[in-house]
């Protein structure tokens, strides 16, 4: 699970990045823990869109029942849409530590992305105190963008955290308090 999903492709911010899935398959979903390389950024899955280049550019069919006949009409049509996954960024690793902390720098376009290590999500998360995970990114992820999908990114965190580290959620919200 180390291997490169996708490269950035647009930057919209410090905490923001675009980037165009380019293996990964089912596995890319929401709340997936993701590590921007060279720049040692730590970041999770946030919405996920397929860019359609052509869209109002060339006539479609009016009376073509379904999708299918588009893709047998034009075969090629079908790979030409990319998938664009915004990548929330949640901190960084330098000097053999992690920061839960916006990076100084963003990153560079076509760097590449693959999925965190679940070494690399554990040490992430560890704080002072080893029985509760650190967990300062949620507060800033919970006002970055008050969104149905953000709310269910959050839930999806939220979950994800208690598994990995055993404890309930509510022991995750009073950590966060």
């Amino acid at each position: 699970m180390n291997r490169v999903i996708g490269e950035v492709v647009n930057v919209e911010s410090l905490t923001s990045v675009q980037i165009q899935q380019i293996e990964g398959g089912d596995e890319v979903k929401l709340g997936k823990f993701v590590f921007i390389e060279g720049h040692n950024i730590i970041g999770v899955l946030g919405d996920i869109s397929i860019l359609n280049p052509e869209f109002g550019s060339y006539p479609r069919p009016k009376r073509l029942p379904d999708n299918i006949e588009i893709a047998n009409l034009y075969p090629d049509l079908v790979e030409q849409f990319p998938t664009i996954i915004t990548v929330y960024v949640l901190g960084y690793f330098n000097n053999n530590q992690f920061y839960q902390e916006i990076p100084f720098r963003p990153p560079s376009i076509y760097t590449k992305v693959r999925f965190a290590t679940q070494e690399e999500i554990i040490n992430f998360h560890k704080s002072d105190n080893d029985e509760l995970p650190q967990l300062s990114y949620l507060m800033r992820l919970q006002e970055f963008n008050r969104t149905p999908v953000m709310d269910t990114l959050l839930r999806i965190l939220l979950s994800n955290i208690s598994d990995l580290f055993d404890i309930t959620i509510e022991e995750i919200l009073e950590v966060m308090s």
